[in-house]
């Protein structure tokens, strides 16, 4: 029994260390606020007050710090008074210090702020595992943890020198401790102990910044601990372990509501309550009315909460984010009733109908983070349906109640959104686990089912089994990390056109980093693809001469290519920018010129990247990849003022160098030295070679796309080829993650098969992994209205014009399209790499290229770079049809199968058509029309995973 335990358990997803996820957070954000405070609001005049901070209170803050920390200077350090919580809010203290410090910057503060919103993401991952203990609650606390982590609304406190770094982090301490505090089993003083100090460490931290908070905090804790008795009571009888431990539990409530009698009152809270002669939004007089049957101490309270609630909706009207500013309860029964409300508010808003009103950047990623939230919202029932327990409840009751109190007293979204996100985030993470616990849930049915299908169910033998939640979780660990470099490389972008524009500088960049990425894409992309059947299939000593002879044939090949194109650079890039004049070619070449070190090294990445993938660590590659962004804005942003575009490049060689280093080295752990030969003897050349020639073509058809539309942007104007780089851009932003992850995790695990030659559990899992790749993209015409908005609001100012950006958002708009074909092809081709059948995938590019370049002369003349859009949508569709068509056998597809998945594009592709116009009815018909073909997709599934009796 202990060894099939240990077998089984190698098949778990391994999850990140908590220390490992703070660093990558805090580098993240790091990378992203320096950015972000340096690069991109200087400039975008319309955001950027000075110093590199947003014109809200920052600019405040930012001017009191300096004037004591000047008063540090001359009286000595007794002038800061940084224990004490009165007076000064705890971050202008600190902030003060700082600048006495290490100079007036506020850049020297971000480190402090970073540090404290990887902490949070921490504390979430955690929360994930204290809530639904195993890997449910860990991959949903992960999911938490890292959208948290990417959230760019976040960028206006960790990247400012604001509050709520300190407040969230503190407010999740408190959390934790008091959730590990529910737990009746402890019988260790250690770890009551650690939930004390938690708890004290998240009070005092809240204290620093908001002491008003605690008040909330402490209400919402005595409520969910309430609830949690409630639910503990009733659940007694059926699971004995989920009872309430109340002396525990009241600890930290104890603890907090100690820490908030201690402390001083909150200067800018009782003015607010001192105020008299409110006026609402209307002009009308405002006084609260005591009601005569409730208790003083009750309606004291609501009284509190009304006056700041028409305190902040007189003097925030002018913000244009009120909800609800002429609704003032002026007694208790009127706020009582207002209560529910709150709650909603307090829950979803920004709500729809205002989310494209006054478009700005902040309003509009506000809007498309609600709409992420909306979507995680019903996980939350998931949760409570399938493990309800005293922590969940109490999780609940304490965020039902906080919110609710946030709600009603602030009425201007703007600050509400802040105020409210580190609780919002907590029950983003019941709704994570709730839908991962489904996932997870579906995925093991299906994998019980291929396991009593192959008979080694019940004796635990490691013989040819799925292991797609695996799979899945492994997947998603990736995709999540790959998103972190893929948002890297767009700021990066946006960085770029904020400094230089959408000029012929910009398009001379993304031209010359074209041409080496295309031969990238065929020459060094298929090596992978074509190498893990065999290296996986190899013995270990041929496994690294395999490594070894592609390393250095690959080096030969990819020196040459590189040298004639150092020779050709000015012919090429004629070519790729027909339309620019002679000193944007010649700069361009310039730039090609310096690129290609990029693709001639490449071959060590991309085979280290390999050897890892096969061996379950694509983290590590993920990671790898990740500093490659980090570096390149870094680079950015100390040479920008001397090299101009040039200082991009160069970050992104050392970028590249930073990341080989680290495959190189990971690689050499796992017993495979990244070291070029020649040597082929004993070796499975001919196999890797037809793969790898096969995959190569297929991969040269699909890339020549890139250069095609590039060249016929030039063809238009030098002023084409920026805007429909960016555009194309951001669509890859989508494409890469979702290819990346099935290379990284799905690829091993398909190639595992082949050479196990379990062909019918590769042809099942294949055709789950079409379905599930089509269905993700289902939610893209949902956000699809926000483009234009968005466009606007990010590009607008300096150097680009509104009819630019409304241009871009059209063309990403329509190249949004492709994304399921693109999903589709990519299971297709890694599925036909595997198998042995890569001249399909050639074929099927080459069918995508023809329709492409058709579709151009057709659409271009007349369309501009919106026919080039849709070409590439129409080359893209033929590109995926013909793939279907072509593995149909291969892969045991049914025409009724491929008629479905046919069926669900043009559904989504419908849907999104509706969206976009406005079409009520095609909306509900879609929408129909899709839920029936998702229960024909599940019934596809269950058919190929039954169990023959």
């Amino acid at each position: 029994m202990h060894t099939i335990h240990k077998k089984r358990s190698t098949q778990e997803p391994q999850f990140p260390s908590p220390f490992g996820l703070w660093t990558m957070a805090f580098l993240y954000a790091l990378a992203t606020a320096l950015a972000f405070q340096k690069v991109v609001l200087p400039h975008m005049p319309a955001l950027h007050g000075a110093h590199g901070l947003l014109k809200n209170d920052a600019l405040f803050f930012h001017e009191r710090a300096v004037e004591l920390a000047a008063r540090i200077g001359e009286g000595g350090w007794s002038e800061l008074g940084l224990l004490s919580f009165g007076g000064l809010s705890g971050n202008i203290k600190l902030l003060a210090a700082v600048y006495a410090l290490f100079g007036i910057d506020p850049a020297w503060f971000l480190p402090i702020t970073c540090a404290l919103h990887a902490l949070a993401a921490v504390l979430l991952y955690r929360l994930g595992a204290l809530l639904w203990p195993g890997r449910t609650g860990q991959l949903g606390g992960l999911i938490a943890a890292i959208l948290f982590t990417l959230s760019p609304t976040s960028l206006q406190w960790y990247g400012q020198n604001h509050k709520d770094s300190f407040a969230i982090a503190g407010t999740l301490l408190i959390v934790s401790g008091w959730i590990r505090s529910l737990v009746p089993d402890w019988s260790s003083i250690r770890q009551l102990a650690r939930s004390a100090l938690m708890t004290l460490a998240g009070a005092l931290l809240v204290l620093f910044v908001r002491s008003y908070l605690l008040q909330i905090l402490l209400l919402g804790m005595v409520v969910g601990t309430l609830a949690a008795w409630v639910v503990g009571a009733l659940r007694a009888r059926v699971e004995e372990g989920d009872a309430l431990s109340i002396p525990r539990a009241l600890l930290p409530v104890v603890i907090v509501a100690a820490t908030f009698v201690a402390s001083p009152k909150h200067e800018v809270v009782e003015l607010v309550l001192a105020v008299e002669d409110i006026t609402a939004p209307d002009s009308t007089p405002w006084a609260w009315q005591s009601t005569g049957g409730i208790p003083r101490s009750i309606d004291h309270a609501l009284q509190k909460l009304s006056t700041s609630r028409a305190h902040f909706a007189s003097s925030g009207h002018a913000a244009g984010s009120l909800v609800d500013g002429g609704r003032l309860p002026a007694n208790a029964f009127d706020a009582l009733a207002y209560m529910p409300r709150a709650l909603a508010i307090g829950l979803f808003a920004p709500f729809p109908g205002s989310w494209v009103e006054n478009p700005t950047a902040v309003r509009l990623i506000g809007a498309f983070e609600t709409l992420v939230w909306y979507g995680f919202f019903p996980g939350i029932a998931l949760f409570v349906l399938r493990r309800p327990s005293v922590k969940l409840f109490a999780c609940l009751g304490f965020a039902g109640v906080s919110l609710t109190i946030m709600g009603y007293a602030e009425p201007v979204v703007g600050t509400l959104y802040r105020l409210r996100f580190g609780i919002w985030t907590l029950l983003l993470l019941t709704g994570a686990a709730g839908w991962a616990h489904l996932a997870l849930r579906v995925l093991d049915r299906l994998d019980g089912k291929r396991e009593g299908a192959s008979g080694h169910g019940s004796t635990g033998s490691p013989g040819p089994r799925s292991v797609l939640s695996r799979v899945a979780a492994d997947g998603s660990v990736v995709m999540l990390l790959w998103g972190l470099t893929l948002i890297g490389f767009l700021l990066r972008d946006l960085v770029l056109i904020g400094s230089a524009g959408l000029g012929t500088a910009t398009g001379a960049f993304f031209a010359a980093a074209m041409v080496p990425m295309f031969f990238f894409a065929f020459l060094s992309a298929p090596m992978s693809d074509a190498m893990t059947g065999s290296y996986l299939h190899a013995s270990t000593e041929v496994r690294r001469g395999i490594v070894r002879s592609i390393l250095g044939w690959s080096a030969l090949l990819f020196a040459s290519v590189g040298g004639c194109l150092f020779v050709l650079a000015e012919q090429v890039m004629g070519w790729v920018l027909s339309g620019a004049d002679a000193d944007t070619v010649a700069e361009s070449a310039g730039m090609l010129r310096w690129n290609l070190p990029v693709f001639v090294f490449s071959g060590w990445t991309v085979v280290g990247a390999a050897v890892l993938n096969a061996g379950r660590r694509s983290r590590v590659v993920a990671v790898a990849q990740f500093c490659v962004p980090v570096v390149t804005i870094a680079t950015f942003l100390a040479l920008e003022s001397r090299l101009g575009v040039k200082a991009i490049i160069f970050g992104m060689l050392g970028g590249m160098a930073a990341n080989t280093l680290i495959v190189t080295l990971a690689a050499a752990r796992s017993g495979v030295a990244l070291l070029p030969s020649l040597a082929l003897k004993g070796l499975p050349v001919r196999v890797i070679g037809r793969r790898y020639v096969a995959l190569g073509f297929a991969a040269l058809f699909t890339a020549a796309i890139v250069p095609l539309n590039f060249g016929f942007a030039g063809a238009l104007g030098s002023s084409e080829v920026p805007i429909w780089a960016f555009a194309s851009k951001l669509v890859q932003v989508f494409t890469t993650t979702v290819g990346f992850a099935i290379g990284a995790v799905a690829l091993p695990h398909l190639a595992t098969l082949a050479a196990s030659h379990s062909r019918a559990q590769l042809r099942d899992d294949t055709w789950f992994l079409l379905v599930i790749g089509t269905w993700l993209w289902s939610v893209r015409p949902a956000g699809r209205f926000l483009a234009e908005p968005v466009a606007l609001a990010l590009l607008v100012g300096g150097n680009v014009t509104a009819p630019d950006a409304l241009q871009l958002a059209d063309v990403l708009k329509i190249g949004a399209l492709q994304l399921p074909f693109v999903v589709t092809s990519t299971i297709l081709i890694k599925t036909a790499a595997v198998a042995g059948a890569a001249w399909r995938a050639t074929l099927s590019a080459a069918a995508g290229l023809g329709v492409n370049a058709v579709a151009n002369l057709l659409l271009v003349p007349d369309g501009g770079v919106h026919g080039l859009a849709l070409a590439s949508t129409a080359g893209a569709a033929m590109t995926a049809v013909t793939l279907l068509l072509l593995a149909r056998r291969r892969a045991d597809l049914a025409y009724r199968e491929v008629g479905l998945m046919c069926a669900a594009w043009l559904g989504v592709a419908c849907l999104g058509a509706a969206v976009g116009g406005d079409n009520v009815v095609l909306a509900l018909v879609s929408v129909t029309a899709l839920i029936v073909l998702v229960r024909l997709h599940w019934t596809t599934i269950l058919e190929r995973t039954r169990v023959v009796s």
